[in-house]
């Protein structure tokens, strides 16, 4: 146990990355493990993950698995707890604020962590989100307004707890107060095979010679998605697709289930087609065929799976000006200046004007931002991030 790394997280379903189940951060996890065992093969992972369908225990790809943890309880918190007192070498948390439930269950569980640092634990955790605000993200007034107060003792806590603290981009680091433990790897880019586009527009029954214009993920209010429907133009030359479903961490809240019935709504109106959830052999399809990705965000407070997808297919990207920040990023900017590209060509109002000016914009210098993402892809591609990741870990064995 003493030469195992705990690895506390959501994690996909047996045999897949991108599981239907699961949010983000499962798969980023699964594919951060993979990376760093092909790295360093002598290290040894054990992962607590969540029950999906049933407690169990499994081998994959190396790794012990165990199904141990549910959302929203607090009895799974201290079953969990009991097995991170343990002697492990390290302890490895990836963390978004509602992985284990709601915010009350966060709280509960990082003050747990302050207690194993007090303890002398060798924590290390990987920062999925850093927000600002959340005006865009949750519609509780109250709880927008606490936020500001709220957020500066998350921070601190997650900062004093850890050994080590993981962010995607330079300006959330900023947000956690640039402390030293802090260190920023950019998020991956996984090996993806790209069919033909011809053959993959064909099989989704759009004109080959018709540009696609593609929204991927989880349709959510902060990811802008209403707005973007509502300023796509009905007589555009573009097909326009949302390829996501609803986010299953939310799927039980009544406001959030009428929200994504609003959306299907309107977008039948205007002819945008909403795919539902999109698995693992569809997600090739859906990214090969498309001409532009686009990210509509109203906040940035994670680094985007989507925008990776984007770049490992290597297709030109249309970003929010909310999306501005990326832009701080040392590798972003030297992908610019190499592609003859300005920062604002790559980002665009969410605003029916601005996207028809901006998308024909992309369409005629195509090979620019194609190289753009191309750049992009083989800076951050997973061999490299997982190494950076195995280098951390055995710093600190």
């Amino acid at each position: 146990m003493k030469d195992t790394i705990l690895v506390v997280t959501s994690y996909p379903e047996k045999g897949t990355i991108h599981g239907e189940g699961t949010v983000g951060i499962a798969s980023y996890t699964k594919n951060t493990l993979l990376h760093i065992l092909k790295t360093e093969p002598e290290l040894s992972f054990s992962v607590l993950a969540e029950i999906l369908s049933k407690k169990e225990s499994y081998e994959e790809d190396g790794m012990n698995i165990t199904r141990m943890w549910e959302r929203n309880s607090l009895a799974s918190l201290f079953s969990l707890f009991q097995k991170m007192m343990k002697p492990y070498r390290q302890i490895i948390i990836p963390f978004e604020v509602y992985m284990f439930g709601n915010a009350f269950f966060a709280g509960i569980f990082l003050i747990f962590l302050t207690f194993l640092k007090i303890m002398g634990k060798n924590i290390t955790i990987i920062v999925h989100q850093v927000p600002d605000g959340i005006d865009d993200v949750e519609s509780h007034t109250l709880r927008a307004r606490l936020f500001p107060i709220l957020k500066h003792v998350l921070y601190k806590i997650i900062t004093f707890s850890s050994r080590k603290v993981v962010i995607f981009e330079k300006t959330f680091k900023k947000r956690l107060g640039n402390k030293k433990n802090i260190v920023v790897i950019p998020h991956a880019v996984e090996p993806v095979h790209q069919i033909p586009q011809a053959d993959a527009k064909s099989k989704l029954g759009i004109p080959v010679k018709k540009p696609l214009v593609l929204y991927f993920g989880f349709l959510s209010p902060y990811k802008g998605v209403d707005q973007l429907i509502k300023e796509w133009d009905k007589q555009s030359s573009y097909t326009l697709i949302l390829a996501g479903g609803g986010n299953p961490n939310h799927m039980t809240n009544p406001e959030y289930q009428k929200y994504i019935q609003s959306l299907h709504t309107e977008a039948e109106k205007k002819n945008i087609q909403i795919t539902g959830f999109v698995s693992e052999e569809d997600l090739q399809l859906y990214f090969s065929a498309a001409d532009i990705i686009i990210l509509p965000y109203r906040t940035f407070f994670s680094s985007s799976g989507p925008l990776s997808l984007a770049f490992a297919y290597e297709k030109p990207v249309l970003l929010s000006p909310a999306l501005s920040e990326y832009f701080s990023s040392e590798d972003f900017v030297e992908a610019l200046k190499k592609n003859a590209l300005q920062k604002k060509e790559l980002i665009s109002r969410i605003e029916k004007q601005s996207l028809t000016v901006n998308i024909q914009l992309i369409m005629k210098k195509y090979n620019q931002y194609q190289a753009f993402s191309r750049e992009l892809k083989e800076k951050r591609s997973w061999n490299t991030i997982g190494k950076r990741y195995a280098d951390l870990l055995t710093e600190q064995a």
